[in-house]
């Protein structure tokens, strides 16, 4: 299996992996054979690329549970823009909490290893399918964490909104270091910041739950960096030093524009290694 940028596409090349629409239908299953008008469609989702077999590579298994979550990511993926244009437009969210809840649902209470990848990430995307990545992971973790319900639902909703700043800003995801500098750090917790302000936090016209904004407000400060002098004089929320581990390895882990992916025992590494800022007990439990 190998991945291959969608400009390089060929008739003929066999899907590893099924790709399903925004409401989770499935659109090609894996080993389907690409046709000239396959490729145009794969073009037109602005993918940057997909999984492709080998030529005479069997279809590798897919367990119900690995199918499923490919399904869920792309479903919740589009639910996730649904409601941060609505944010972006001055409406309520309406749905974020229900989607946090269902979060949970399926992944808040797992006592098993999940194979966990997002494998498709495009331009257009990114913001989407990143926090929804890392709610996903927040939920994991606090599971194992033992964090009760309601901070749970508070840390995913925090996880769903975090990183909207994205969608605020000139970012260019071809060009951002996997291993954000100071300089793009500064620049992301402006984005952040201004985020934050649409939603009123002072007012909380969207009843979101105090922690959720509580852990926002932290994301956004210049210390929040493992190089920053004043990181250590901070004392973090534990939820947001949760959504610290988890958005960090699914930045070097995702599939994306700019950097290859690395693998989950780098990641881990790179975790273990700064554990002043990447806490031990969210590492273990990640």
């Amino acid at each position: 299996m190998q991945f291959v940028k969608t400009e390089n596409l060929k008739p003929g090349m066999r899907l590893a992996k099924p790709i399903y629409n925004r409401m989770g239908v499935l659109l090609y299953d894996r080993n389907t054979q690409l046709t000239p008008q396959g490729i145009n469609s794969i073009q037109k989702f602005s993918l940057i690329g997909i999984y492709i077999l080998e030529p005479a590579e069997p279809a590798p298994p897919l367990t119900k549970e690995e199918i499923h979550f490919e399904q869920f990511q792309t479903i919740y993926m589009f639910r996730l823009r649904d409601e941060l244009d609505k944010i972006a437009g001055g409406n309520p969210p309406d749905k974020l909490h229900d989607l946090a809840v269902n979060i949970l649902k399926e992944y808040g209470n797992l006592n098993h290893r999940i194979h966990f990848s997002q494998n498709i990430r495009s331009s257009g995307d990114f913001v989407y399918k990143h926090g929804l990545s890392v709610a996903i992971l927040c939920a994991l973790i606090s599971h194992r964490m033992d964090f009760i319900y309601e901070e749970q639902l508070a840390l995913v909703q925090a996880a769903l909104l975090y990183d909207s700043g994205y969608l605020n800003s000139d970012f260019n995801f071809e060009d951002e270091d996997s291993d954000t500098s100071m300089d793009f750090h500064m620049q992301l917790c402006k984005a952040r910041e201004h985020s934050l302000r649409l939603l009123n936090p002072e007012y909380n016209p969207y009843h979101l739950p105090q922690l959720t904004l509580d852990v926002l407000n932290e994301m956004t400060m210049p210390s929040n960096h493992k190089d920053h002098p004043a990181v250590q004089e901070h004392p973090w929320l534990l939820a947001t030093q949760v959504l610290r581990v988890a958005d960090r390895f699914d930045q070097m882990t995702a599939m994306r524009y700019g950097s290859e992916p690395c693998s989950e025992i780098m990641a881990m590494r790179y975790l273990t290694e700064y554990s002043d800022f990447y806490i031990p007990a969210a590492v273990a439990a990640l």
